[in-house]
């Protein structure tokens, strides 16, 4: 997978606590050779993270930027979308008013951006209860083959009294979780019991000594039935 330069939202406060998943789907047609503002408007529910994929050929985009409801504008992404290779920006789970598509191709035919919003709604989620009071902030997403080893640095992380995973695109199967805290300390966790996570299923695997800051996640996991599977990492408060 080629490097990509990103701007990833940090998590705030505004997340919110999912319950269930919805999935919206558009396309943008993008013109050749010069840049195309294309907007992408009425989403149903909080958004937790957007997928773009072109099918056709290469786009470069200037910006990609997202418009909250509550008037703010965050710029998610900046630079080359390869053709067949799509690429997911996650960000604070919050309602949406519009994302703005800067961004052409170097050749005359133009393309179509497939899209995908992931959105959330506001209960419980998924294999232990999460009440009203709490929030669900996504942290990070990683792609796991065979037995593959991730580490992802948290920076900025409110105190939280679990850590919930979502494999996407198969089931996925976890050896451990090592969590590293803000206070130095660390400590490895059982994923679900050693047993398979399914695809579109949220696990949540608590945290010793109630809320706590987070430094570091370490996952060892691979994919159960496929080649490959992405894992969407939350901390839960």
């Amino acid at each position: 997978m080629r490097k990509l330069v990103l701007l990833a939202a940090l998590l705030g406060a505004s997340a919110i606590v999912p319950a269930f998943a919805l999935t919206e789907h558009n396309l943008v047609s993008i013109a050749g050779l010069r840049d195309t503002d294309a907007y992408w408007h009425n989403f149903r529910a909080p958004v937790s993270s957007v997928t773009f994929l072109s099918r056709d050929s290469d786009v470069d985009c200037g910006a990609v930027t997202v418009r909250y409801q509550d008037g703010e504008s965050q710029a998610i992404f900046r630079g080359r979308l390869y053709a067949g290779e799509p690429q997911k920006v996650i960000f604070p789970t919050r309602r949406i008013a519009d994302i703005h598509f800067r961004c052409h191709t170097d050749n005359e035919g133009g393309a179509n951006l497939d899209l995908t919003a992931n959105m959330v709604g506001e209960a419980s989620m998924g294999q232990a209860p999460i009440h009203e009071t709490s929030f669900a902030a996504p942290m990070a997403s990683e792609t796991f083959g065979r037995w593959d080893d991730h580490s992802v640095m948290i920076s900025d992380s409110p105190d939280v009294r679990a850590i919930a995973l979502k494999p996407q695109g198969a089931d996925a199967q976890c050896r451990n979780l090592t969590a590293s805290f803000n206070d130095g300390s660390s400590v490895n966790l059982p994923v679900n019991g050693g047993q398979t996570m399914q695809e579109g299923g949220t696990y949540s695997v608590p945290v010793n000594g109630g809320y706590r800051g987070l430094n570091a996640v370490g996952l060892t996991c691979e994919a159960a039935n496929a080649r490959a599977v992405t894992i969407d990492i939350y901390g839960v408060g």
